[in-house]
């Protein structure tokens, strides 16, 4: 537990996401997405402030266009009925004084099958290290596939621990463009502490972790394969995205010098649907 404790607290202070196996007395890092040093070279410091304007916009704009197609629809209604029962309706609707609310999403599109879209990355590559980085530090690819759910399987060179065994931390973390503007959008990150791996999920709005964040994380020979909700990339069926891993010890967090991979090594790949 104290390593987790310690491996939490120096993330937080370096705005990276901490392991999802740290104190839950301790608050957790609420920092932006698009914050970590692991995010796409193109995802600037600033993503998240940017990410929370886009959404908050987009929410205004669905807000007035739901209130303006309840008012067209009790319009055409009131036109297509007698007088006396448009009163009667409109009598009762006043009496009872609440709001019609946001109306019920479309169901989505039925699809053929699972989208899915990889990525390939060359053996060899980490950077950033100031000790010999071991391999399942080091990117090999990574598949992300959009089904029921979205999973992420990210590979490495070598079998992915079950547990966090020594002072190193390890932590892989995924990335969503939606809107192709270049900035993260949403993250989901996986962090390896001494009782197995923990989960973690950021947007505009913060973070959630372990349980909260909604997502899981199993390692499975070379691979460790992320799972979550459609609803946490707003059900997209396309999306930009992109893998980074670190691998150091808690000196080397504080420092800056941990390994580092990304997949790919510089700017997104792209899901579509």
């Amino acid at each position: 537990m104290r390593s987790r404790q310690l491996v939490a607290a120096a993330l937080v202070a370096l705005l990276v996401t901490p392991v999802a196996g740290c104190s839950e007395d301790s608050p957790p890092d609420t920092g932006a997405v698009g914050t970590s040093e692991l995010a796409p070279e193109n995802s600037g410091a600033r993503a998240g402030d940017r990410a929370l304007g886009k959404r908050a916009k987009k929410a205004a704009a669905n807000r007035k266009k739901s209130k303006a197609q309840q008012d067209k629809a009790r319009r055409d209604g009131n036109r297509a009925r007698p007088a006396a029962d448009a009163t009667a309706e409109e009598t009762s609707a006043a009496g009872d004084g609440a709001d019609a609310g946001p109306e019920t999403p479309a169901a989505e599109p039925g699809q053929s099958g699972p989208v899915r879209a990889s990525i390939s990355d060359p053996t060899g590559d980490v950077r950033g290290t100031l000790t010999g980085a071991p391999s399942y530090a080091d990117l090999t690819g990574a598949e992300l596939t959009r089904g029921a759910a979205f999973e992420v399987r990210v590979s490495f060179a070598g079998a992915v621990p079950q547990r966090q065994t020594d002072d190193r931390i390890v932590q892989v973390a995924t990335f969503y463009d939606l809107d192709g503007d270049g900035q993260t959008d949403y993250e989901v990150w996986a962090s390896l502490a001494d009782d197995g791996w923990g989960t973690s999920y950021r947007t505009p709005d913060g973070a959630r972790y372990g349980d909260a964040s909604g997502a899981r994380a199993r390692p499975e020979g070379n691979d460790l394969v992320l799972t979550f909700p459609l609803t946490h990339l707003e059900r997209a069926g396309s999306t930009a995205w992109a893998v980074g891993a670190q691998w150091g010890t808690l000196e080397q967090v504080a420092s800056g010098t941990t390994s580092k991979d990304n997949a790919p090594d510089g700017g997104w790949a792209r899901l579509r649907r």
